[in-house]
Order: C-alpha cells, then sequence, then structure tokens
C-alpha cells in the first residue's frame, strides 16, 4: 500500500481550499507544531508527487489520484508548506481588494 502524503501548513485554509481538498480525498486537520497551530493536509494514497524547481524552496506538482493537479512550496529548512489548487466559486470575492467606503 503506498504512504499517504502529509503537508504541514503553518496557516488556516480559506473553507473553500478545505472543502476543495476534503472533496478530492484529503483529510484536513489541525494540530500543534511546536509553540504554533498548523494545519495539516493528508492527500490520498496514490497522490504523485513531482519536484518542478529547487531553489531557496522545493517547488511541487501534486496530482492527486482523481487527475486533480496543485501546487506546493516547501521551505527546505522548516518544512512547511503553502499550497496552490484551482480557484473555487465564491473565493474571487475574498481575493480581491477590498472597497473603500
Amino acid at each position: 500500500m503506498e504512504e499517504q502524503l502529509r503537508l504541514t501548513i503553518l496557516a488556516p485554509l480559506f473553507p473553500e481550499a478545505e472543502a476543495f481538498l476534503k472533496a478530492h480525498g484529503a483529510t484536513v486537520r489541525v494540530a500543534h507544531e511546536g509553540a504554533a497551530l498548523a494545519t495539516v493536509v493528508i492527500l490520498p494514497s496514490g497522490t504523485k508527487r513531482e519536484l518542478r524547481n529547487k531553489v531557496a524552496d522545493e517547488h511541487y506538482r501534486l496530482t492527486l489520484p482523481d487527475g486533480i493537479v496543485i501546487m506546493e512550496t516547501r521551505d527546505r529548512h522548516t518544512g512547511m508548506s503553502a499550497i496552490s489548487i484551482p480557484a473555487q466559486p465564491g473565493m474571487e470575492a475574498r481575493l480581491s481588494p477590498s472597497e473603500e467606503p
């Protein structure tokens, strides 16, 4: 049996991102990472991890078993990750600059 890929992210996820990951077979939970709270994402067995670039950080293309692709940037010194997922409905409003009254 293949081992599941575990990502530690030192930030909370948007609810839409969490729902997206869960819909594609990932487990998402909050855990203590030292003195900080972290988000742990466990990707399903069969996820393929391909190294794309290795400079100061490692950049990976992650292909989930259902064919969905997400990108991971992993800090080589801390082991912490950041992920990029395809845009989800409703996220545009969160990411656009707020309007001044």
